[in-house]
């Protein structure tokens, strides 16, 4: 099962509110990629933003991030460039980077194994879940919530969810 954001409201589960913070980057322009240590990846979208870090430090973000950590991910801009974490120099990743500046998110799709794709007009983002104990991904927004794929694959939210029981 694969479920699309496009742009529609939703009601009161765990993957529904997943699906809404999603949905919040759509039509947003990314204006960072950058790369951590491993497989750790950001990619900052929307507007520019101070926010308070822990300790009372100020920060910037995007109004919205993702973060890749504990997963497996490839990117592929236009014909030409395609890298992946496993595989890819750190100059190659660099480039293809670079080629996501100002281009903007059309659309985000959430796999039922926690799987994350996200398209633009001219690249492709995907990021599969490996068995780790770090979250597979995150979605910031600026609000307190934010959707992840946990450990093996679960998909959720840090939203508060009403008459809601995990799956049998």
């Amino acid at each position: 099962m694969l479920w699309r954001v496009w742009g529609f409201g939703v009601g009161n589960t765990a993957i529904e509110h997943a699906l809404e913070i999603a949905n919040g980057f759509v039509g947003l322009p990314v204006f960072r990629a950058a790369r951590g240590v491993g497989s750790y990846m950001t990619l900052d979208v929307g507007a520019w933003t101070s926010v308070e870090l822990s300790g009372g430090h100020e920060g910037h973000r995007g109004e919205r991030s993702i973060w890749i950590r504990g997963a497996v991910w490839r990117l592929d801009v236009g014909s030409e460039i395609s890298v992946d974490v496993l595989s890819s120099t750190d100059a190659a990743i660099d480039a293809a980077f670079a080629g996501l500046e100002g281009d903007i998110v059309r659309s985000i799709s959430l796999n039922e194994l926690g799987s994350l794709s996200i398209d633009g007009d001219d690249w492709s983002l995907r990021a599969f879940p490996v068995l780790s104990e770090d979250d597979n991904w995150v979605l910031f927004d600026l609000s307190n919530y934010y959707a992840f794929s946990g450990p093996n694959g679960v998909i959720g939210s840090n939203r508060p969810v009403e008459n809601d029981s995990p799956p049998s």
